[in-house]
Formats: C-alpha cells, sequence, structure tokens
C-alpha cells in the first residue's frame, strides 16, 4: 500500500511488478486506514491471514514460520499474534508486546529480552508494526478505527479482539527490526504528539469508567500547567509540545475526527508561551 508517498515509491516498486501487488493511494490517509485499504485487497482475494508490516522494517527469515507454530499452539482462541519487535539500530532493544496503565489508559510497548521466554506469551496489545491476524477474527470484530488516524489504533484494535473472547499474544520466536523503535520522545514530530494525545481522549471516553475518564479529561491540561520546573543545567520543557498536546486534547474533547490538525489561531499560542514564561 502506498500512502498517498511524495517521493519515487512507486517508480522504484515498478520492476517488482506483477510479482507484488501495488495498491496507490492520491493521498495520506492515515496508519489505519491505509492498512485497511490492505486488507480489503487481501480479504478480497481470498487471505486466511494478514500480516501488517511497516515500511520500515526488516523481518526475519524465520519470523513467519514462528507466528503461524505458535497460532497453531491455540488456533481456536488466538485472535493477534506479533513477534519480537527489536530497535533497527540498536538490536539489543527489544519490546514484548505492550501494556495499558488502567490509572492512565496510557499504552506502551514493554522493552524487555524474550530470553527464556516460552514461545508464545499473552499481551494486552501488540503493535501493529507488525501484527498477524486470521481473516476470520477481522470478520468477527472489523478493522482499524480509521477515526484514530494513526497512534492508539493498533490497542484499540487488540482492546476489541480481547473483549471478543480472543487472546492476543507475542511469538518469542519471531523477529522484526523496527527503525520507529527506540527512537523516544525527541524523534517525534509535533503532529505525532498531536493524534497521541487527542486518541489518548478518545481511548479513555471509550474504555475508561465513566468518573476516572472524567477527571483524566478535566485533569490533563492542569498536569501540563503543574509540571515542575528544570533541573538545573537541564534545557526547559518544548512550549511547541506543550502547545501540540493541547491542541490535540481539546481536538479530542470536542470529538473531532478529521485527519487536518486542530491549530490554535496565533493570539491563543502567545498567551500560552506567555504564561509559560
Amino acid at each position: 500500500v502506498d500512502n498517498g508517498s511524495t517521493d519515487r515509491t512507486r517508480e522504484l516498486l515498478q520492476p517488482f511488478l506483477p510479482r507484488i501487488r501495488l495498491l496507490p493511494l492520491e493521498k495520506n490517509v492515515g496508519f489505519a486506514a491505509g492498512n485497511n485499504r490492505g486488507m480489503e485487497a487481501a480479504l478480497a482475494a481470498g487471505a486466511d491471514f494478514v500480516l501488517l508490516l511497516n515500511d520500515d522494517t526488516r523481518i526475519g527469515p524465520d519470523c513467519i514460520a514462528a507466528l503461524m507454530e505458535a497460532f497453531a499452539t491455540d488456533p481456536e482462541r488466538i485472535g493477534m499474534i506479533s513477534p519480537v519487535i527489536a530497535a533497527y539500530d540498536q538490536p539489543a532493544r527489544t519490546y514484548v508486546g505492550g501494556k495499558i496503565d488502567p490509572a492512565t489508559w496510557g499504552a506502551a510497548e514493554i522493552e524487555r529480552s524474550a530470553e527464556g521466554l516460552p514461545p508464545c506469551v499473552d499481551a494486552q496489545y501488540v503493535s501493529g508494526c507488525a501484527l498477524l491476524i486470521p481473516a476470520a477474527v477481522i470478520r468477527r470484530i472489523g478493522m482499524l478505527d480509521e477515526h484514530l488516524f494513526m497512534y492508539y489504533e493498533d490497542a484499540d484494535w487488540c482492546l476489541r479482539c480481547r473483549k471478543s473472547g480472543k487472546r492476543v499474544v507475542v511469538a518469542t520466536r519471531g523477529r522484526v527490526l523496527h527503525k520507529g523503535s527506540g527512537g523516544g520522545a525527541a524523534a517525534k514530530s509535533l503532529n505525532a504528539y498531536y493524534y497521541y494525545q487527542r486518541n489518548w481522549v478518545r481511548m479513555v471516553r471509550k474504555y475508561a469508567p465513566r468518573r476516572q475518564g472524567a477527571r483524566l479529561i478535566r485533569g490533563f491540561p492542569f498536569g501540563l500547567l503543574r509540571l515542575p520546573p528544570p533541573a538545573p543545567g537541564c534545557p526547559p520543557p518544548d512550549l511547541e509540545i506543550g502547545i501540540a498536546l493541547l491542541e490535540g486534547w481539546l481536538a479530542g474533547v470536542l470529538g473531532l475526527k478529521n485527519q487536518t490538525r486542530l491549530r490554535f489561531p496565533a493570539f491563543v499560542k502567545f498567551l500560552l508561551r506567555r504564561m509559560a514564561k
């Protein structure tokens, strides 16, 4: 799936046709919708399984075999399977599934070694960068939530899978190198902060108990204001990141589902910067 690329991707793929099928999208419709278009094509072609795979990955030679072996251990109950995700430039840093904090409803991948783990371990959620799912489960729970555009769509999908009675697991003998892993906050764009915060609000509204959800959502902007000052010798927090987070929070509160980022007017940003000083 070429998600509205503006480089030479489509030109570079031409020599591989028709051995691969290229599905070009005219604009970037987001991670969720882009993967959904690919899944629709796969299901229409009669696929029994679909493997979501990011374009910044390198898959291990035995990875798919490991995923299928893990599925075979409990085919009636396993609904989603992920390999171990390793940071591309630091392959010793590995991530085995992810967790959702019930106190905050924040989602994060779990950095840990897969050494000594059984071939198949359960997880609260797994990363959408490399995720195998049977076609029957897609038909049962639906596809990725396109309103999320990017971020939290994999956590939401896994929660829906588990609510349907299926297991979400990691095949610890499979491995994928991912350039997007291990970059930390410094590697994220302002748009990433915006969508992450907006979609967190949507997840809280969807899954958190009503009183807890209302408290978390109302408290977020005040939490930003109460951040302690930086330690001596440390740089101050990036005000533009704070503004992007507040824009995402407001978009979530308003229930905005569009792909275009909500942006504060210039005078609001000016006031926020003055308040921060």
